[in-house]
């Protein structure tokens, strides 16, 4: 309960008429003792009537599904069903691992009606997550004070991965840089037919020409059609926070996009999740099914507080894939030394396949290291930073020493700078 002015008002002015018969006669009436009553009276009928005010909450339909680490806003919908007006202060008290501004609004609900609350947040864990109640003050009917409520909303909010939407072509279908044959172009035989007109004579097939005695011209692929495993670290260091998500949650959303991204110029794709062993397995396939199957295992995946055996993985692996392959690594790299299970991992992938480490460092470590000193404990933030900073830098060293390459930077660069490498790699011929 918080007073109103109005209540502070009649306090002191109760108080005043105390003193003032303190200085009457004996014989004078204590008004301020029927005051006092009364007003105590009036806060017995506020409280009734806020614990009867006939008030729902509601969240608004569709609005129940929220991406991973994107910053989104849910509509609430604020019912009242009563004959008066309702002045309320709402809080934005959310179900765990929901980031929000923990400030109160202040609301006014006319009778009979309806009034949408908007509620920006930020979802920094995957799954669903029960919301049971929406805590809000609701000005007495008396106007003497704000009572504290807790109104029942039952709701659930699911969180999923953050996907590519509109930015990605269609699974399945033939894209921008899908495989193509033309004649005399590319770089693997697609097939012979026969020579029609306007084909280049240096792309005449002299062998089949002869062995069939018509001339024929060398179809080929402008591109191949590529096999890759992406392998997250959902250990212990998972849980560690950059830039207001976990590096297990910029894992996810890194993976559930990069899959749509692959598996819509055909490639094939596949997933393993590493721990202290290896607790999800997707062989590399194409297609939708493969896609949902993937989403899938990522909606459910939560970070493990073991230390993560990445060559457990790798051999899991190296059941999966047969052939040369991709294989994307997305872990952490601070403090890799060759004795490591990454460094294990990448000699035992090398140089069958082709890994690909992907590490992040934090925005704010440049801020943190370069800020002036001024304060004792500053100067250790700075050190502890750029050491932090140095740590990585050697890990993604070590990386390239072992024959692997590698990705460190900040989380906002690192889908544009993965696909950015895959791209290229795919150019060169490297996978």
């Amino acid at each position: 309960m918080n007073l109103t002015p109005l209540s502070f008002g009649i306090i002191a002015l109760i108080c005043l008429m105390g003193v003032v018969h303190q200085w009457s006669p004996p014989e004078a009436v204590p008004w301020w003792r029927v005051a006092c009553f009364v007003t105590l009276l009036g806060f017995l009928y506020e409280w009734l009537r806020a614990r009867s005010l006939p008030f729902r909450v509601g969240l608004q339909a569709g609005t129940g599904k929220l991406r991973l680490g994107r910053d989104e806003t849910l509509n609430l919908e604020l019912h009242n069903a009563s004959a008066r007006p309702v002045q309320l202060m709402v809080a934005n008290a959310l179900p765990f691992s929901m980031h929000a501004d923990r400030g109160t609004q202040a609301l006014d609900v006319p009778k009979r009606s309806l009034v949408e609350h908007e509620v920006k947040l930020r979802a920094t864990q995957l799954g669903e997550h029960a919301w049971h109640s929406l805590p809000m003050q609701v000005r007495g009917a008396l106007g003497l004070s704000w009572w504290s409520v807790q109104q029942p909303l039952d709701a659930t909010l699911t969180v999923v991965p953050d996907l590519m939407g509109g930015r990605a072509a269609v699974p399945g279908k033939t894209a921008q840089g899908a495989s193509q044959a033309k004649v005399g172009s590319g770089y693997e035989l697609h097939q012979l037919r026969e020579y029609v007109p306007g084909d280049a004579r240096d792309q005449v097939d002299w062998k089949a020409t002869a062995r069939t005695q018509k001339l024929m011209t060398r179809l080929r692929t402008q591109d191949q059609h590529l096999d890759v495993v992406v392998v997250i670290d959902a250990g212990r260091t998972s849980r560690t926070q950059i830039d207001g998500l976990s590096q297990l949650g910029h894992y996810v959303n890194l993976t559930a996009r990069f899959a749509e991204h692959a598996l819509a110029y055909e490639d094939q794709v596949g997933l393993v999740v590493a721990s202290d062993q290896p607790t999800a397995a997707i062989a590399p396939a194409r297609g939708v099914r493969t896609l949902r199957n993937i989403r899938s295992t990522l909606g459910q995946l939560e970070a493990q507080p073991v230390e993560s055996d990445l060559l457990s993985a790798a051999l899991c692996v190296r059941q999966l894939v047969s052939h040369r392959s991709l294989i994307i690594v997305l872990t952490d790299l601070y403090g890799l030394t060759t004795r490591s299970t990454l460094a294990q991992s990448i000699a035992a992938w090398t140089p069958k396949h082709l890994p690909l480490v992907v590490g992040l460092v934090g925005s704010d470590l440049d801020t943190v290291a370069r800020q002036t000193a001024l304060e004792a404990d500053d100067v250790y933030q700075s050190l502890a930073a750029s050491e932090y900073q140095r740590s990585l830098s050697l890990g993604a060293q070590s990386v390239r020493r072992l024959g692997a390459h590698t990705i460190l930077c900040r989380p906002a660069d690192l889908e544009r700078n993965l696909f950015a490498q895959y791209a290229v790699l795919k150019a060169q011929r490297r996978i």
